[in-house]
């Protein structure tokens, strides 16, 4: 992994659909207008997430784990603003 890169993928969809000629592209090469106007762009597809629990995680940290993305998309569904959730990052 190179310096700086997150070691995480964006959530979003691989592949967005043409609205008008149903070609499927790259997600990266649809355009603004489209991603802009086309809900069906936004759209995940199923999700597994693995998480590798091995010897010394307590259940608090396995908790933690487990609850962390769950209370993300908790916060995302309420849009609730950013100086709420990470008011440290905020203020920077």
């Amino acid at each position: 992994m190179r310096l700086g890169a997150w070691f995480v993928d964006a959530w979003q969809p691989a592949i967005a659909l043409d609205g008008k000629t149903g070609r499927r592209l790259a997600f990266h090469d649809a355009s603004g207008e489209q991603l802009e106007s086309d809900p069906a762009c936004w759209v995940l597809r199923p999700v597994t997430i693995l998480f590798r629990f091995s010897i010394g995680v307590t259940n608090g940290k396995r908790g933690t784990l487990v609850n962390a993305p769950l209370d993300f998309k908790l916060d995302d569904d309420a849009s609730v603003r950013l100086t709420c959730v990470l008011p440290h990052l905020a203020a920077a």
